[in-house]
């Protein structure tokens, strides 16, 4: 008999993080740019935008004053654009609310 394959979830998942240790050049744009540009291609893409306090990837693209739904669970559902799927902090907060976590809080959002 032959072995039936099994698929390892993710398994062919990758990851491209951009990231830098200076201010204001262009890490956000060239984040969204590339992310529709894969999708147009044909691959499944997800972004997290995990820039907690300056988050543009809302704005960048045409996001902004969209919220995330919810199931009964909890579990979030992305907001999708241009075949993408985001998650943000921007689209969890609402307007001009300000986020005052600090040390550990802030460390821990994305674990």
């Amino acid at each position: 008999m032959a072995e039936e394959k099994t698929k390892k979830p993710f398994e062919n998942t990758r990851v491209i993080a951009i990231g830098s240790g200076k201010g204001g050049v262009g890490k956000s744009t060239v984040t969204a740019n590339l992310a529709v540009e894969l999708s147009e291609m044909g691959y499944s893409v997800g972004l997290i935008d995990a820039d907690i306090l300056g988050h543009s990837i809302p704005q960048i693209l045409g996001i902004k004053n969209k919220k995330p739904m919810a199931t009964k669970d909890g579990t979030i559902i992305p907001i999708e654009v241009n075949g993408v799927k985001i998650i943000s902090m921007g689209n969890l907060m609402d307007k001009d609310e300000a986020l005052i976590w600090r040390g550990p809080m802030l460390g821990n959002v994305l674990t």
